[in-house]
């Protein structure tokens, strides 16, 4: 059996990335746990060069397909046959500390990394630091430590650099672009994305190519340019699908609903939405579920029914707090305040918008700290106190200018008809 199941799991490995991955995962998933069975039993007949080999072939199969207890299952079961101090341990550990991020544990995901980059270290192994540092830099950008999370991009990409790793620079400069655009400088932002593309493309690597894409798309959809984001999105959707790969479907589903919402087709917005829910909640994605809450919140908000939208919020809320995730809770913080200032509670609104606005200039998130400008001048318009308003959109349409925003059109209406009623009176 245990002969039969590593045949079985070699040759679903071998397939994954090529024209019959789909199908290949779909068998081995259905096999899943002969699988791990035959890993377990590898285990206690003391194989364990062949558990060591199950827990590489099955933490790429079931990340694919979404069984993500199995995956955990498998590494850590990798992690006992691994011989302690050598690359498999700082192997697995790293893998674990992917895991525990993906799933919000940044905490558990720290100490693995950390772990991992100390064998990596004493090994003298190179690209296991580059790869381990990488990691540590996303868990920074996670937790909004943008400036830790630059550290660690840098130092990780000189190293893939000098080893002549062009995959390895390619995962580091995505990243670099996701931090640029989370910073708002998306004219950098797509600088990265698109040289990570083209490396992506040259080797082959379908799956880093369907991240990049999205990434493209999201950036497309940020600077209002909803036909290229949907063409990026529908392209990563179509390699996702092809490839098995059940995050990435759910990730481009999201941004597709962003489109549809934002073009007014909200039944559209919420299927795709609830689709994403049920897989990021399947795969014990918490940061990427409190995301989802919030956009949901977003349409019952924009549909009136501001109840739901508060428990949607407040959810999503409860998450980003309790995962460390700084930008996530300004964000929701955010959208709390307009709700408060749509229901007339002002001094809650302005309550709310503050703290979201302190939290985004400590992180330098510079898109954010426009929008949040934007909305407290809309809140002191409400208020009746106009040249207080004319100063902060002003502002604002000036933070929009520099980022190239598609905002700054929005805010300099806002700006003009605020200079009417200051002349007016």
């Amino acid at each position: 059996m245990v002969q039969f199941c590593w045949i079985l799991a070699g040759m679903a490995h071998s397939l994954l990335g090529e024209k019959q991955a789909r199908e290949a995962v779909a068998r081995a998933a259905a096999e899943r746990l002969n699988l791990i069975g035959a890993q377990e039993a590898a285990l206690e007949r003391g194989m364990r060069a062949e558990a060591v080999d199950f827990a590489y072939w099955l933490n790429e199969l079931f990340e694919r397909s979404g069984h993500w207890d199995l995956r955990r299952r498998a590494l850590e079961n990798g992690l006992k046959a691994a011989t302690p101090g050598t690359r498999d341990e700082a192997a697995f550990r790293h893998n674990l500390g992917v895991l525990a991020q993906q799933q919000g544990d940044y905490g558990q995901a720290r100490q693995f990394y950390q772990e991992s980059l100390r064998i990596a270290e004493e090994l003298g192994d190179r690209a296991g630091v580059a790869k381990t540092l990488h990691q540590l830099g996303m868990l920074a950008q996670d937790t909004g430590d943008y400036g830790q999370a630059r550290q660690f991009y840098q130092e990780s990409l000189r190293i893939e650099e000098e080893l002549g790793n062009r995959a390895g620079v390619a995962k580091t400069l995505h990243q670099l672009g996701m931090l640029a655009q989370d910073t708002g400088d998306y004219g950098q932002a797509r600088q990265f994305y698109e040289r990570a593309a083209e490396t992506f493309r040259d080797l082959g690597a379908r799956r880093e190519q369907a991240t990049v894409l999205h990434q493209l798309g999201n950036l497309a959809y940020l600077q209002g340019d909803y036909g290229q984001a949907r063409q990026f999105y529908q392209e990563s959707l179509r390699i996702a699908e092809e490839l098995g790969n059940r995050a990435g479907v759910a990730l481009t589903q999201w941004g597709l609903g962003n489109l549809a919402y934002d073009q007014g087709n909200y039944p559209e917005a919420r299927s795709f939405w609830e689709a994403a829910l049920g897989t990021f909640r399947d795969l014990g994605d918490r940061r990427n579920e409190a995301g989802i809450l919030h956009q949901l919140g977003m349409l019952a908000q924009q549909q009136g029914d501001y109840g739901q939208a508060r428990q949607f919020y407040q959810e999503s809320l409860r998450i980003e707090e309790e995962l460390g995730n700084r930008a996530g809770v300004a964000t929701t913080l955010h959208q709390l305040g307009n709700l408060a200032y749509l229901q007339g509670d002002y001094g809650q609104a302005r309550q709310f918008y503050q703290e979201s606005l302190r939290i985004k200039e400590e992180l330098g998130d510079r898109a954010g700290v426009a929008t949040t400008t934007a909305q407290l001048a809309l809140l002191e318009e409400a208020e009746g106190n106009l040249e207080r308003a004319l100063e902060l959109i002003t502002r604002a349409e000036e933070m929009f200018a520099r980022l190239g925003s598609p905002y700054r059109e929005r805010a300099r209406r806002v700006r003009e008809r605020i200079q009417g009623r200051v002349g007016a009176d």
